[in-house]
């Protein structure tokens, strides 16, 4: 298990007409390098990892390809993957690599990096699991179980995950009006990977 902090801008930079702010999650235990051209270059994606782009186009939506190839460090079983996806105008779009009965799948989803109206921190967790496990967030008393993609509010402070009621990760710090994505990635060799993206952080 190897864990890495993604720090994005203090302040929010949220998309406005003509933009879109792409994003995509990297679910699977593979080694990518992905495509989605819009004058975007080509980008290396390992588990866990993400990439964010602002995309800007006339209209209200925009049509795009993602294409990822197994890099040279994945496995055999990584298979070059490709879908469409749409990008909204005004909006922040996400994608999410995972994979589906045995298939490599990219779901879509439209996220929201603005603050807490509360001022609590708000979660995300992208989780690719072998089976259906409970995930948790754990602090002394407060406790937050996650059984879907949806931002969910919580206590500040720091906090540890917990799959299946074992912690795999602890001291994840959770500040007042900071917008959290937790990736989890169960790799096929054992283990997680366990990355707390950032995107916002009011200080």
């Amino acid at each position: 298990m190897f864990i890495e902090i993604i720090i994005e801008p203090t302040y929010p930079n949220l998309p406005k007409a003509g933009e879109s702010q792409f994003r995509i999650f990297n679910g699977h235990d593979c080694d990518y390098n992905f495509g989605i051209g819009q004058n975007v270059s080509n980008f290396d994606l390992l588990p866990g990892e993400h990439r964010s782009e602002y995309i800007y186009f006339s209209g209200e939506s925009l049509a795009i390809t993602l294409s990822g190839t197994p890099l040279t460090s994945s496995t055999p079983s990584c298979g070059v993957i490709s879908q469409t996806g749409t990008l909204e105008s005004g909006k922040a779009n996400s994608f999410f690599l995972t994979k589906s009965g045995g298939s490599s799948i990219i779901e879509p989803y439209e996220d929201d990096p603005d603050k807490s109206r509360q001022g609590r921190p708000v979660v995300r967790i992208l989780a690719n699991l072998n089976g259906n496990k409970k995930i948790e967030l754990n602090k002394k008393d407060n406790r937050y179980e996650f059984t879907s993609r949806n931002l969910t509010d919580v206590v500040a402070g720091n906090y540890e995950i917990l799959i299946a009621n074992v912690s795999v990760k602890a001291d994840i710090d959770l500040k007042l009006g900071g917008v959290y994505t937790i990736v989890i990635v169960e790799k096929a060799s054992g283990g997680f990977v366990s990355r707390n993206i950032i995107s916002f952080l009011n200080l």
